[in-house]
């Protein structure tokens, strides 16, 4: 796993994405991005990184 060059804890991928929203605040499952939006960060710390996850973590074998 992707270990945190800080504090030694799991580096994980943040995925999002823009969703259309009706008059009840609810999703309908239109997107209103283009792409998602994903960068590297730490689970622990929050350390992140928008190119490369070895700029913040070390891979770690179990």
């Amino acid at each position: 796993m992707w270990k945190c060059k800080k504090c030694g804890e799991e580096v994980g991928v943040r995925m999002g994405i823009l969703v259309k929203l009706n008059s009840k605040k609810e999703t309908t499952g239109d997107d209103l991005s283009m792409y998602d939006t994903d960068y590297y960060e730490c689970s622990h710390c929050h350390n992140y990184s928008y190119s490369d996850v070895e700029e913040i973590a070390n891979w770690e074998e179990d």
